[in-house]
């Protein structure tokens, strides 16, 4: 019996490993080295040519031949666009700047599906999605443009329904509306949220309702900065 059960253990251990090992490989490593480059996103090194800052249309390869990197430099800098690519040839991300102030960044996983896609304005992310690496949205973020507040955050389970949906109500007290879900869509809770800018915190505010499965109301909670004062049962 013991046996046994180390053999299931073990085919259970080897298909679990190779479930990650295979999601590994759709991800693909990503191309990280040449964001110092960006200046603007921050980045602040320059790359050289010959002892001298690199200008003009530059191009690196993987060690098996396929393009790595084509970038527009200038001074050192990438200026207004670059992709990087897998060594399967696929791409791996593409950097786009649109005009003084903004620039769109998307990130893809080695099987061509998206990971990221962000859209920058003033160096800051304005607008960010992300993406599981079968193309279903886990998460989307919307900044107003000052760029001191988010309008929109929203989360999605595996399955693409919405598992949580903030969005602001009230700019200047930082008051938001929430809504949590089960799986199916139904709502499972709602109420609101405040944003304590000091800390960089979301807490429960005013009033909560809760519901079941059946989308029944069943509990009713009254918070004061994230702390429950009150509750009945509906």
């Amino acid at each position: 019996m013991k046996q046994l059960s180390a053999i299931i253990i073990s085919i259970l251990i080897t298909g679990l490993t190779y479930a990650q090992q295979s999601n590994q490989d759709n991800a693909g490593k990503p191309i990280r080295e040449y964001q110092a480059f960006n200046e603007f996103l921050g980045g602040d090194s320059l790359r050289m040519c010959k002892g001298q800052p690199c200008t003009g249309k530059i191009q690196d390869y993987h060690q098996n031949g396929k393009i790595k990197h084509k970038g527009y430099y200038y001074k050192g800098k990438l200026t207004t666009t670059y992709s990087n690519f897998f060594d399967n040839g696929q791409k791996e991300r593409v950097f786009k700047k649109k005009n003084a102030n903004k620039a769109e960044l998307k990130i893809l996983y080695r099987n061509g599906e998206p990971r990221s896609v962000i859209t920058y304005w003033k160096g800051e992310p304005l607008e960010w999605k992300e993406y599981t690496n079968d193309g279903k949205l886990e998460f989307y973020e919307l900044y107003d443009k000052s760029l001191e507040f988010v309008e929109i955050r929203t989360y999605y389970y595996e399955n693409g329904s919405k598992s949580s949906h903030m969005q602001i109500k009230d700019k200047r007290k930082g008051i938001y509306s929430k809504k949590l879900f089960y799986k199916d869509g139904t709502v499972k809770a709602k109420g609101e949220v405040i944003h304590n800018r000091y800390i960089n915190a979301y807490r429960h505010d005013n009033q909560w309702v809760y519901y079941d499965k059946k989308g029944n109301p069943e509990l009713k909670q009254i918070y004061v900065k994230g702390k429950v004062i009150r509750e009945e049962e509906l």
